[in-house]
């Protein structure tokens, strides 16, 4: 499994019409992290800052033990 894929189906975020796996990026500053998800596109959609969907996404994301290896 990809692991893009595996992150987008831990997101519990409820949006509707929003295919995750398709917003998260590989980060060009490795610094930063091997991944993101722009949270700037979501919030039109969900009428939020993207910093509180960025918190949403963090406090309602399933740690399972393979999210973990990741």
């Amino acid at each position: 499994m990809e692991i893009k894929k595996i992150l987008a189906q831990n997101i519990t975020l409820d949006c509707n019409n929003v295919n995750f796996e398709n917003l998260i990026i590989e980060t060009q500053d490795k610094k930063m992290g091997d991944y993101s998800l722009p949270c700037f596109s979501l919030a039109k959609e969900l009428h939020k800052s993207p910093m509180m969907i960025a918190d949403e996404i963090k406090s309602t994301y399933k740690q399972t033990e393979l999210v973990e290896k990741i």
